[in-house]
């Protein structure tokens, strides 16, 4: 029993240590393809994007698209948030390759008639060296302008989000693996939208607690005990920037040439 309890105390201080290393930016959401920290998308959004990126990484093993939304009140706020910096914490993209992409939509909140609202106030995105040759400034720009920031689909971000990963897929489809365009239907994509049910996620930390508590009682510590109430705490990261469990990208780095 000693050797147990010296064991948990080692392991639970060196979680601590780790956890004392506190990001400056969120991690990724147990999607990671798609974190929506401004509450923009619709979950069929964020289902489909997560499946498309998901099939393109998992079956090439290159490139890793992920997305992210910030909610924020006005330029200054943008200026707080560093591209690169969350390029390389969340690292998506194969580390022998370097080909993760990262897009970034700032969103604003405005009320009419008593409707609150949302629109895309500035969008960035951060390309790994791997795709520099494929997606330059100039492209970025051009397709940052046409989708994302044009005055289209009646201002609906969903919409405007998937019409742009649509563009984007084909394009690295064609430019790096030589595979021909595939036809979408905006039309139908916003039925489907509409139509799509809400579907119960369990996002982990349900099963993650019921881990810890499991290998606590099966190796005979008393939960309600300082020791194992301590080492729960520390697992599960004092509510900061440490995760038992996390999900991560394939620890690609950045160019640091984006827009």
């Amino acid at each position: 029993m000693k050797r147990l309890w010296k064991w948990l105390f080692i392991t639970a201080f060196s979680l601590v240590l780790i956890s004392c290393k506190q990001n400056k930016y969120p991690d990724p959401t147990f999607r990671y393809y798609v974190n929506d920290y401004a509450e923009s998308l619709m979950q069929y959004t964020e289902r489909l994007i997560t499946a498309q990126n998901r099939y393109l990484y998992e079956e090439y093993g290159d490139i890793q698209i992920v997305y992210a939304t910030f909610l924020v009140k006005d330029a200054s706020d943008v200026s707080k948030y560093d591209r690169v910096e969350i390029f390389e914490q969340w690292a998506p993209g194969n580390k022998d390759t370097d080909m993760g992409f990262l897009v970034i939509l700032f969103v604003t909140e405005y009320v009419e008639d008593g409707i609150t609202y949302q629109d895309i106030l500035e969008v960035q995105m951060e390309p790994g060296l791997g795709l520099e040759e494929y997606l330059t400034a100039t492209e970025m720009n051009i397709m940052r302008n046409d989708y994302l920031l044009a005055n289209i689909h009646y201002g609906i971000i969903d919409m405007k989000l998937m019409q742009f990963q649509y563009e984007l897929l084909n394009l690295l489809y064609f430019e790096v693996y030589g595979e021909e365009p595939l036809p979408y239907d905006m039309d139908e994509f916003f039925d489907d939208l509409m139509d799509a049910p809400y579907i119960h996620e369990n996002t982990g930390t349900t099963d993650i607690i019921g881990f810890i508590l499991s290998l606590l009682s099966l190796n005979g510590l008393d939960i309600g005990s300082g020791w194992g109430i301590a080492l729960v705490v520390v697992l599960l990261g004092f509510g900061g920037g440490f995760t038992f469990i996390k999900v991560r990208g394939g620890g690609g780095g950045s160019g640091g040439r984006g827009i």
